[in-house]
Formats: C-alpha cells, sequence, structure tokens
C-alpha cells in the first residue's frame, strides 16, 4: 500500500505541530471501542512528520493485521451453539408463516402448496447443485462467524459440520411448516424437542421460546438476523423461485489504478488531484477493508465519512 497522509494542522497559541489520525478497520472497531484516534507528533517540521507518520502507520497495519489473525478457532461447542440460535429462528420463521396465512380452507391451501414448492426446489437444487445450496450456507455462516470475532475457515472439520447441521435443519423445518399451517400440529416443542434429539443441543426443556425471547437461549453468541427472512405478513401468493447466482468480482484493491488511469483519461486531472484522489481510496480501504465492489453500499460511505 502506498503511504497516505494523514496529518493534521494543530495551532496552540503562537505554537503549531502535527499530528497523525489512525483510523480502526471497520471488523477492529469493537475491539478498540473507537472508530480512529490521533498522535502528537511533537514537531512543526512537515517533511518530517510526514515520514514519521507514515512509519507509524505502516506499523499499526502490522498489528491491526496481527489482532485479526489472533481471531478464535471455531470448536464443537461453537458449533452447537450457532446451532441453537438457528433453531430459535427457525421456530420464528415458522410462527411467521402459520400468523400470515389467512383462515379459509382456500387461504390455507395456498400456504400449503408454496411450501411443498419451496421444498421441492430445495430437494432439488440439492440433488442436481448441492455446491450452490452449500454456498448460500456458507455465506449465511460466515456473516454469524465474522460477527462473533471467529476465524471462518471453510475447511475445518468444525465448519463443515455446521454447514450440513444447518442444511438439515433447513430440510427439517418444511415438514413441521406444512404440519403447522395445516393444524395437524400446534405444539412447536415437538420441533425443538426433533432438532434436539438430531443434533444433541440440549435445548429440550428450554420450552418453546415465543417472538419476544426467542434469542434468549443460554449462549454468549450474538445472532445475525439478517439470515432470518420470515414469510409475507399476507397469505400467500404462489411466487416466481429466485434463483441466486455468484457474481464474480473484484476487490477495491484491485480497481484503485483502473479507476485513476480512466478517471486521468476522461477529466485530464493534474498530479496533485490524482495524489489525492489516490490517498481518499487508500483510507477508504484500510477504514472499510478490502471488500469486493459490488458489497459496497450507502451504509459504507456513510460509515467511511463519519471517520473523516
Amino acid at each position: 500500500m502506498q503511504n497516505t497522509n494523514y496529518l493534521i494542522k494543530r495551532t496552540d497559541r503562537n505554537y503549531f505541530s502535527y499530528q497523525s489520525k489512525f483510523n480502526v478497520p471497520v471488523s477492529l472497531q469493537n475491539h478498540f471501542g473507537r472508530k480512529s484516534f490521533k498522535i502528537s507528533l511533537k514537531s512543526g517540521n512537515y517533511n518530517e512528520c510526514r515520514c514519521l507518520s507514515n512509519r507509524l502507520h505502516k506499523l499499526l497495519r502490522g498489528i491491526f493485521k496481527e489482532i485479526r489473525m489472533g481471531k478464535k478457532k471455531l470448536t464443537f461447542e461453537e458449533v452447537k451453539s450457532i446451532l441453537k440460535i438457528e433453531v430459535d429462528k427457525s421456530v420464528l420463521h415458522i410462527q411467521h408463516i402459520e400468523t400470515g396465512t389467512g383462515t379459509t380452507e382456500n387461504q390455507v391451501l395456498q400456504s400449503l402448496q408454496h411450501i411443498t414448492k419451496e421444498e421441492t426446489q430445495f430437494n432439488r437444487t440439492l440433488e442436481d447443485d448441492r455446491k450452490k445450496v452449500e454456498n448460500n450456507v456458507d455465506r449465511e455462516m460466515s456473516k454469524i462467524l465474522k460477527s462473533n470475532g471467529f476465524e471462518v475457515d471453510k475447511k475445518s472439520l468444525e465448519f463443515k459440520t455446521l454447514r450440513k447441521r444447518v442444511i438439515e435443519l433447513k430440510l427439517l423445518r418444511f415438514s413441521h411448516k406444512k404440519d403447522f399451517v395445516s393444524g395437524k400440529q400446534t405444539d412447536l416443542n415437538k420441533f425443538l424437542e426433533e432438532c434436539d434429539s438430531k443434533f444433541r443441543l440440549g435445548i429440550s426443556n428450554d420450552g418453546v421460546v415465543d417472538k419476544k425471547n426467542a434469542f434468549a437461549r443460554n449462549t454468549h453468541l450474538q445472532p445475525v438476523i439478517e439470515n432470518y427472512a420470515p414469510e409475507p405478513i399476507q397469505p400467500y401468493q404462489v411466487q416466481k423461485d429466485e434463483v441466486v447466482e455468484v457474481v464474480e468480482t473484484h476487490l477495491i484493491s484491485k480497481l484503485i489504478d483502473e479507476y485513476i488511469e480512466e478517471t486521468e483519461r476522461q477529466k485530464g486531472l493534474r498530479e496533485k488531484t490524482i495524489v489525492e484522489y489516490r490517498s481518499v481510496l487508500l483510507m477508504m480501504v484500510e477504514v472499510l477493508g478490502d471488500l469486493p465492489i459490488n458489497e459496497l453500499s450507502q451504509k459504507h460511505g456513510r460509515l467511511f465519512s463519519s471517520t473523516l
């Protein structure tokens, strides 16, 4: 990474000196409890302070990297804790479907047809293209692991076990959704007991959790709600199944030079402006992380602006 100017000029009466600003990467902000910090360089010599600032930033990037590498490793006990949360989210999912289904015979039939179609599609994908299902589950589980400070090693036995159990949970959920919607089953304890028996989670004595207390199980992990998608509150309308495709993308750092060259060609920018563009882009990578370009959103823009 090229050197970037992070100097801030500070004036105190007739004396001025420089400070160096350090931006904490988003993935480590919870660890440090802040988004950025400043260090006084105790000097008013610009060139001297700039060299010192660049050396400090290079050193700090190494420290950040070491902290990231020191993330927790996934254990089978943690796999069990994550599965407990996924079971709770499944309970909420089933409850949303039941309350979102109408009361007439035709509306119940529509819901059952929708669930059956969804189940058939899922099973067909498992048979024909299991890798696609595994990739989708991997993305969901990676988000949970990262948010809880775990290293993501998709080749580890623990991660493979988690992936397989989540797929099995999704399959198990289909039959209980149909039974619950049709009225054959009204006690979600049966679903919990079957999950407990199949995955040996030790939750059979917890009882049914309602919507308010669904994530109150005995686990220290924080659930990631984004991968819990409740069904519509209104009665089901049969919709076309969405096909999820994995799109190849590029990291921000790989596109900086290309962007600078294209912008320079179109606008004829001065050298000083080009340096400033590059400085801001490199700072963005340091703050947000080297994300795939297709994952950037307005949320990242607001987050980056808040650190400036």
